[in-house]
């Protein structure tokens, strides 16, 4: 045993607590913040130090026992802690994955494809439907009295009662104080509403070209420009919708549309993709005409897309969890099973 002289004892005291710290840290990195017994042993790590007398330096080893001993026991809570969230992680994740499962089960029309994708930062629910399954669309507007559906909880409600089952709707386009249809609206080979051709009037249905979404009785689906659609054309249709304006038309933004502009809104709207697949769409946040246009054309690859309406619009797409029921519309799509 040796003796060290007060002049030096605060020092070597100072070095000797840095000494310990700089053992508990390393034992803390190497093992990713986890302390135990074996890793810290008190007594190796006061006893390792250069005998000194001990009494004369007035070290509380109890005191830095203490210390090493209430970080050990945070350090042990932490880990623990943690466990428990990767176990609830791993729990979440299988029911979410059953849940999917489940919604796939009992929504999914196969083919069909119900997706969330992201356009700068905007995120939007897609509906696409291929060619194979046209034929599981229908538009609405009336019951079977006669009377306005209105909103998509009473579609569902409308479509149980004769054992159908919605897995897809939304709003088919603009529609009037009366809530009617504005403009062209066929259902069933019936032509409810006539084509508007005006122009020149205020409001979103009429920034050219505005156009016309439509299903024909060979179950083939387009969008054309309203200028375009000729009384053979019309006559073919199974179903439609006019509404205003086209977001892509033959590959290119609408030039009304300016990049960057303030106007923006809930929107919702319907293309026709490079696979010839129609893809429904609503934002989940306001969004330009601009955006919502280059997400059609880029994203989606569609050749034409037409704007369905704005801040009123809905969608029920239960493959997603998204689940809208209200409204008070005119005419509505759906999709049933």
């Amino acid at each position: 045993m040796f003796f060290i002289n007060s002049k030096y004892k605060f020092h070597y005291l100072i070095s000797s607590f840095l000494l310990i710290c700089f053992n508990c840290i390393f034992v803390t990195i190497d093992e990713g913040y986890h302390f135990s017994q074996d890793q810290i042993d008190k007594d190796i790590l006061i006893d390792s130090l250069p005998v000194i007398n001990k009494k004369s330096l007035n070290v509380k080893n109890d005191g830095i026992y203490d210390t090493i001993e209430k970080y050990h026991q945070i350090a042990l809570q932490l880990e623990q802690k943690i466990k428990d969230l990767k176990i609830e992680i791993e729990i979440n994740k299988l029911k979410l994955s059953n849940i999917n499962q489940f919604l796939a089960s009992e929504y999914g029309i196969s083919g069909n494809r119900a997706f969330k994708e992201k356009f700068k930062n905007t995120s939007f629910d897609c509906y696409e439907v291929i060619s194979s399954n046209f034929g599981k669309i229908h538009f609405y507007l009336n019951d079977s009295a006669g009377k306005n559906i209105f909103s998509l909880s009473n579609l569902s409600s409308m479509l149980k009662s004769e054992h159908k089952l919605l897995v897809f709707a939304t709003n088919a386009g603009m529609y009037t104080s009366e809530h009617q249809p504005q403009g062209l609206y066929v259902e069933n080979r019936k032509i409810r509403t006539t084509l508007d051709t005006r122009t020149g009037l205020y409001g979103n249905f009429y920034i050219q070209p505005n156009g016309v979404f439509y299903l024909d009785t060979c179950e083939e689906a387009g969008i054309l420009s309203t200028s375009n659609i000729e009384q053979e054309l019309l006559n073919s249709f199974k179903y439609a919708t006019q509404s205003g304006p086209m977001v892509v038309v033959d590959g290119k933004i609408n030039p009304n549309f300016k990049e960057g502009s303030e106007n923006t809104n809930i929107r919702s709207g319907v293309g026709i993709n490079e696979k010839g697949n129609i893809v429904f769409v609503i934002s989940n946040e306001k969004v330009n005409f601009y955006d919502f246009s280059s997400f059609f054309k880029y994203n989606l690859k569609c050749k034409n897309a037409l704007y369905l309406d704005g801040a009123i619009s809905e969608a029920f797409i239960p493959e997603l969890g998204r689940r809208q029921n209200g409204g008070m519309f005119g005419p509505m799509i759906g999709i049933v099973k």
